[in-house]
């Protein structure tokens, strides 16, 4: 494949990659109360973004780590400005990217397919410590709300974002073991189970 054939196929990725933003922007609700000159991103961007980052370093001929959750470089999802203000670059559309280390964490739900615990991991202390400790930024997506599947498209997760992988990886095992904890502490857990850490073997 030559050089020109590269750029076309990564302009046709791009295009159906701004696409899928737009559906989910153009068809998440407005939050309520929402700050007009800086709202939130819809609660599925960054589930989305996640998946993307994947595909695309799946499609990498130096992706050497396959892991299905592993950590990856995506477009932030944060601010929201990023996806909705748009520049022409060679004539077409072109959303501003601002990359950022990502990785998604499943949340404990009820027995019966009740309601989804992640408030725990929320608290003041637990929010510092992830900004101080990991310098991570920490969205916890689908439990708040009367109705918290309104405005999400995806099942209720735990979002991490860094500069750095690092901090990315060490804030996910810091995550989970607080998510286990919870778990054993209140009878609920995961569809797939417990995620497997670096180092862990999986349950057979």
């Amino acid at each position: 494949m030559s050089g020109m054939d590269v750029r076309q196929l990564g302009r046709i990725r791009r295009a159906l990659e701004d696409s899928l933003v737009d559906y989910i922007i153009e068809n998440t609700p407005e939050e309520e109360g929402a700050d007009e000159y800086n709202p939130n991103p819809p609660p599925s961007l960054g589930r989305l973004l996640y998946s993307l980052g994947i595909s695309s370093a799946n499609a990498s001929p130096n992706t050497k780590d396959h892991r299905p959750d592993r950590t990856v470089l995506a477009r932030s999802h944060f601010p929201i400005s990023l996806h909705t203000n748009r520049q022409s670059v060679d004539g077409g559309p072109h959303l501003m990217t601002k990359k950022v280390w990502m990785n998604v964490v499943e949340l404990p739900q009820d027995s019966g397919g009740g309601d989804y615990h992640g408030r725990f991991l929320a608290s003041k202390s637990f929010m510092n410590y992830y900004k101080n400790h990991f310098h991570c930024r920490v969205d916890i997506y689908g439990v708040w709300g009367d109705d918290p599947t309104d405005r999400l498209m995806c099942a209720p997760y735990v979002l991490i974002t860094s500069d750095e992988k690092v901090n990315v990886d060490k804030c996910i095992q810091y995550i989970e073991h607080r998510i286990r904890e919870h778990e054993e502490k209140f009878g609920v857990s995961r569809a797939g189970g417990r995620r497997v850490l670096r180092g862990e073997r999986m349950e057979s």
